[in-house]
């Protein structure tokens, strides 16, 4: 009884650590994606997408969950040329993203503690999965990224997190 105990200890730590390490992981993927955004390099911004399946969650342009990724590109150049004139945009790319967002305020949960906090979703022909994870990060107020749901529902996909689900 002893051993299974022990086994069964052993075994929840090395679970919890590892989960532990994936939200790290995702904070760092997410705090690079964002940063290229800032930087303007949107194409680098979009790579963290799984373009060929990813799932608008709120329908999208079309609402049917698909999200065309060239006119989504195009459209976010667009916001992020004429925002460029902007002066306090501007005075806003000289300031760091860790001013900009709250990452120490950022919700990550496995799709276990998913389901326990808001169930589940099944949107669009999205069904969240086992070793899914939402990500969810509020930009502070003052930010020129506010009104804006960063994150999403990352899957690891042939080795890397992905993108598959979320709010563009």
């Amino acid at each position: 009884m002893k051993y299974i105990l022990a086994i069964s200890l052993i075994l929840m730590s090395f679970l919890f650590g590892q989960d532990e390490q994936i939200k790290k992981e995702l904070t760092e993927i997410l705090h690079s994606q964002i940063q290229y955004l800032h930087k303007g390099k949107i194409i680098k911004y979009y790579q963290f997408y799984d373009k060929k399946s990813y799932t608008h969650l709120h329908g999208g342009r079309n609402k049917d969950g698909k999200v065309n990724f060239k006119k989504e590109i195009k459209r976010t150049k667009k916001i992020f040329k004429k925002k460029r004139k902007n002066i306090k945009y501007q005075q806003d790319l000289k300031l760091s993203i860790d001013s900009l967002l709250d990452f120490k305020n950022i919700t990550i949960l496995n799709f276990k503690e998913f389901q326990k906090k808001y169930e589940s979703i099944n949107k669009y022909g999205f069904i969240m999965k086992e070793g899914d994870y939402y990500v969810f990060l509020n930009p502070k107020k003052e930010s020129y990224l506010s009104g804006a749901w960063h994150g999403g529902i990352y899957r690891k996909i042939k080795g890397k997190w992905k993108i598959v689900a979320g709010d563009l």
